[in-house]
């Protein structure tokens, strides 16, 4: 008989039954001790499935469920119907909000997981997916078909300010974006009043310097 200890045999098979079942014919042929010592283990634990055994046969042999069979703190029916109609009415709320907001008797986990069990959860894609959903997207789109235009004013810098007083420097930049082909446009003016239609990139009087 193999030296090793019961336990540590067990911890590493995926189903015990086969072993089990020896240890049960060694004991009902040589005794409860014997089948202890032979076997590494204790004798409660050989008394244990020799003891199933006798009650229940073969299938005594088989690991028992250890979750609850009784629950007292399972949310209640009309909570979690209540908890799904919530989710189902107003999606983009998050566990935590809608139970602020509706006064819930149970906890977000709790909400989470009732989401989750009647596939209320979607899986949140990952990062790159989501740019080459975006990516798909644009390739559909013509050169200069989408631009991205911004104005921003440089008079709320502290270290540019003196500069642009003593230098005469632009105190506006605009800038452009082409957002097919990621080339920028940067432009600047001495105020704003001096600021031309947006309707395209090229039409800046002031020169534009490109970026890529």
């Amino acid at each position: 008989m193999s030296a090793a200890r019961y336990f540590d045999l067990v911890r590493e098979m995926t189903d015990a039954y086969n072993h089990r079942l020896r240890l049960v014919q060694h004991a009902r042929q040589h005794g409860i001790k014997p089948t202890a010592r032979a076997f590494a283990t204790t004798v409660p634990t050989v008394r244990k499935w020799l003891r199933r055994f006798q009650q229940h046969g073969p299938s005594g042999l088989r690991e028992h469920s250890r979750a609850h069979q009784h629950c007292p703190h399972k949310t209640s029916a009309e909570i979690e119907q209540q908890v799904l109609g919530l989710r189902r009415k107003l999606p983009t709320f998050g566990a935590a909000r809608l139970k602020r907001e509706f006064d819930l008797t149970v906890s977000h986990m709790a909400i989470q997981r009732i989401w989750r069990e009647h596939g209320l959860i979607r899986k949140r894609r990952k990062k790159y997916q989501r740019k080459q959903d975006l990516a798909s997207v644009k390739a559909t789109w013509r050169l200069f078909q989408q631009i991205s235009a911004d104005t921003k004013d440089l008079c709320d810098i502290p270290q540019f300010w003196p500069q642009a007083q003593s230098l005469h420097l632009p105190l506006v930049e605009y800038t452009a974006r082409e957002v097919r082909s990621g080339l920028l446009f940067w432009a600047s003016a001495r105020n704003a009043r001096r600021q031309p239609a947006l309707s395209s990139p090229l039409a800046f009087s002031s020169t534009w310097i490109v970026g890529a």
